[in-house]
C-alpha cells in the first residue's frame, strides 16, 4: 500500500510536468498569545496544473508542527464524462490512507455518478442517479460499505456488501402549493424511515407562512409544523425576529425580537453594528460577547486590488462601558499574487493575541 500511495503521488507530479508550468499556492498564519507565550501556527500549500482536459494537484497542511494528511488528485473531462482520482496518505509514517475514484456523466437527462473508495484492508462503492427539473423521481443513491454522511468505508472488508439506499421524490400539489418532497431511506436491515416535507404555504397572515415535516420510522411517527416570518427589507437595517410557536399546542403566541444589525457607508468607510439581545438563543456575535461595533476601510496596495483595514469593538458584561475586546486587522497586497495580513486582539482583562498571515499564488516557470 505504501508503494501504491507513493506511485500515485509521483504520477501526479509527472502529470504536472507534462501538462505545463504548475502554480503554487501557499498560505498560513502565526499567532502568539500573551501572557503565557503560547504559539499557534498553521499553513497549507497546493501545487497544481491544468489545461482544457486534465488537471492535477498535490496538497498538504501543517498545523502546530504536525503534518495533516497529504493528498494528490488527478481529474479529466473526457467528452461528456468527468473522471477523478484522489489519493491520501499520512506523511509521518509514511503510509497509505485512502484512494477514491469517481466518475460522472449524463445519460438521457439523468446524471450518473459513481465512486469507488479504497482504505487499508477495506473497499466501498456508491452509485447515484440524479434528475433535475420537475420529474417525480429526483434522486436515487445506493451504497455498498460506504457511510452515507462521511463517505468513508464502514467496515474492514474487501468484498463490499449493500449498506444503504435512498430515494427522493417531488410530488406536485394542486393550486399554488409548493411540491411535496418525499425521502425514503433503507439500510441493510430493511426500511429505515420516510420523510415528507411540505411548504412553505401561501401567507396565512402578512409575512407568515407555514412548513411541515412528517417522519415515519419503525419506532414512531413525528409531525412538526414550523411557522416562518418574512418581512420586506428596510435598507441597511436588519431585525432578527422569531415567531413564538408551541409545538405541543400547535399555537402561535407572538413574536420575539432577538437582535438588530445596522450598517452604513460614509466617505468610503463602512460602519456596522450587531446587537444580540439573547446571545444564548441567537449568536450574532462571537462568544461570550453580545454586541459588536466595527469600522472597515480600504488601504491602497502597491499592485492589484486594494487592501483592507478594520477595527472591531466587542461588548460583554465586564470592563469600562462593557467593552471587553478590541480587534484590529490589516490585509495588504504587497506584490502580484502575494498578500500579507496582520491582526491584534486586545482584551481588557490583560490578554493579547498577535497574528501574522500570508497568502501567495505564484506560477513556477
Amino acid at each position: 500500500m505504501k508503494r501504491l500511495g507513493f506511485a500515485l503521488v509521483l504520477s501526479a507530479l509527472a502529470g504536472c510536468a507534462v501538462l505545463g508550468a504548475p502554480e503554487v499556492r501557499w498560505a498560513g498564519d502565526l499567532s502568539l498569545e500573551l501572557p503565557g507565550f503560547a504559539w499557534n501556527s498553521e499553513s497549507y500549500w497546493i501545487v497544481g496544473v491544468r489545461d482544457e482536459v486534465w488537471q492535477a494537484s498535490i496538497a498538504g497542511a501543517v498545523r502546530d508542527g504536525a503534518w495533516e494528511p497529504l493528498t494528490a488528485d488527478v481529474a479529466a473531462l473526457l467528452s461528456e464524462a468527468q473522471l477523478g482520482l484522489l489519493v491520501e496518505f499520512a506523511p509521518q509514517t509514511p503510509s497509505f490512507a485512502a484512494a477514491e475514484f469517481a466518475t460522472s456523466f449524463d445519460w438521457e437527462g439523468v446524471e450518473v455518478s459513481g465512486v469507488v473508495r479504497s482504505e487499508p484492508g477495506a473497499l466501498g462503492a456508491g452509485l447515484t442517479l440524479t434528475r433535475a427539473g420537475d420529474s417525480v423521481l429526483q434522486r436515487v443513491e445506493i451504497l455498498w460499505n460506504l457511510d452515507p454522511f462521511l463517505g468513508t468505508v464502514q467496515t474492514t472488508s474487501c468484498c463490499p456488501t449493500f449498506s444503504s439506499a435512498a430515494a427522493s421524490f417531488r410530488l406536485p400539489l394542486p393550486w399554488t402549493l409548493e411540491p411535496l418532497l418525499v425521502d425514503l431511506d433503507s439500510t441493510e436491515g430493511g426500511f429505515s424511515e420516510a420523510v415528507l416535507r411540505f411548504g412553505p404555504t401561501p401567507e396565512v397572515l402578512p409575512g407568515i407562512r407555514f412548513s411541515g415535516t412528517t417522519t415515519f420510522s419503525l419506532e414512531e411517527k413525528r409531525l412538526a409544523i414550523t411557522p416562518s416570518l418574512s418581512l420586506p427589507a428596510a435598507g441597511r437595517v436588519t431585525l432578527y425576529l422569531e415567531l413564538d410557536w408551541d409545538d405541543n399546542a400547535q399555537r402561535l403566541y407572538g413574536v420575539s425580537f432577538h437582535g438588530l444589525s445596522l450598517g452604513c457607508e460614509i466617505g468610503g468607510v463602512r460602519l456596522r453594528s450587531l446587537t444580540a439581545f439573547d446571545p444564548d438563543h441567537l449568536a450574532l456575535v462571537k462568544a461570550p460577547y453580545w454586541e459588536l461595533f466595527g469600522v472597515i476601510w480600504e488601504i491602497p496596495g502597491c499592485c492589484g486590488p486594494p487592501g483592507e483595514g478594520s477595527v472591531a469593538l466587542y461588548f460583554g458584561d465586564a470592563g469600562l462601558f462593557d467593552l471587553e475586546e478590541i480587534e484590529v486587522e490589516v490585509l495588504i497586497p504587497l506584490a502580484p499574487g502575494f498578500t500579507l495580513s496582520g491582526n491584534l486582539v486586545l482584551g481588557t482583562a490583560g490578554t493579547y493575541i498577535l497574528g501574522l498571515g500570508w497568502e501567495a499564488a505564484l506560477p513556477l516557470k
